[in-house]
């Protein structure tokens, strides 16, 4: 039984913590402590030291939380309390091939014995039933980071289109990040990325204004966009001018079932989209007439639903929604 500190316990050590809630024995793993700068006595029942405590404790090794700052951890620990490189490792590399394989990523391939928690909830939304909302127990791999939705959305590319054959011009907009990663590593033909913010992707470009020309593109990935653009018609007739006329989009953004499209005028406050449309930065919720809306700007819409592909166990061990929606857009010509 490895003897571990976890160190950092933000929103990523939280999630960790109740991931591996009954099932140490199981990895193999007994969390003796929790380290952090923040000071605290104790969270979820493990006591909580500064980093100038690890001297004093007896541990194997010293798991981090968070891959975004592991670098950073590593050399402080190094360099300023003298822990030993071979001690210091991220968490996930300490459960990869440990404990039942209960959960699979197929994005990067995985099988694992814990997901990561997403909470999408809001106390002040209550629209409906949205698809996207809510608390997901397992939603976020360990490695990849994908979550639930980003999944449904690597398995409908890989099993219901071509896009990962040689030679695809494929356009990327707010690229995710497992999701590039992997398609990058298959280098099935000119793969661009883009978004409005810079240094997120490799161009910056706005929807509503695509800089490439007509018909340039044989697939178009756009998830989780366009429900962000006021400017809908004209983000969709960007991406119809410049998408081939046999080419094909990946779409999908929230829906809230039982219910048409909400997109009210008055809502000009990031305090009133949220408790109209469940995010801050969010312009409209969709709704059961998304199909008929991407018909009237010229797309035929067949949708993918994750109850109507893959049987119940094979939704739970990928940690996917059963009413999960992808669409794949064709121009209607």
């Amino acid at each position: 039984m490895d003897k571990v500190l976890l160190y950092g316990i933000g929103n990523d050590g939280k999630c960790i913590l109740e991931g591996m809630n009954g099932i140490e024995e199981e990895l193999g793993i007994k969390i003796i402590a929790l380290i952090d700068k923040v000071k605290m006595d104790c969270v979820f029942g493990y006591p909580v030291y500064q980093p100038d405590k690890i001297g004093e404790l007896p541990y194997d090794y010293i798991l981090v939380s968070t891959e975004k700052y592991y670098l950073q951890i590593r050399k402080e620990l190094e360099e300023t309390f003298s822990v030993s490189p071979e001690k210091i490792t991220l968490w996930n590399q300490r459960i990869l091939g440990r404990g039942k394989e209960r959960y699979y990523c197929n994005i990067c391939k995985n099988k694992l014995p814990l997901m990561l928690k997403y909470d999408s909830r809001d106390l002040n939304f209550s629209a409906g039933k949205v698809v996207e909302r809510g608390e997901r127990k397992a939603s976020r791999c360990p490695f990849c980071n994908s979550l639930h939705r980003n999944r449904w959305v690597w398995y409908v590319m890989e099993h219901h289109t071509d896009i990962f054959d040689k030679g695809q011009r494929i356009l990327h907009f707010a690229p995710e990040r497992g999701i590039e990663s992997e398609i990058r590593k298959l280098d099935c033909g000119q793969y661009i990325t883009v978004d409005l913010e810079p240094g997120r992707a490799d161009m910056v470009m706005d929807i509503t204004n695509i800089t490439f020309p007509d018909n340039t593109f044989d697939y178009i990935i756009c998830n989780h966009v366009l429900e962000h653009i006021k400017q809908e018609t004209q983000a969709l007739s960007e991406l119809r001018r410049c998408l081939k006329d046999d080419g094909r989009i990946i779409f999908s953004v929230p829906v809230c079932l039982g219910q048409n499209t909400i997109e009210e005028e008055n809502t000009d406050t990031p305090e009133k989209r949220l408790l109209m449309y469940g995010q801050e930065d969010h312009v409209r919720l969709y709704g059961n007439d998304i199909q008929e809306r991407l018909l009237k700007n010229g797309f035929r819409a067949v949708p993918y639903m994750v109850s109507n592909y893959l049987p119940a166990k094979d939704i739970h061990q990928m940690g996917l929604i059963p009413e999960d929606i992808v669409w794949i857009l064709e121009k209607d010509i």
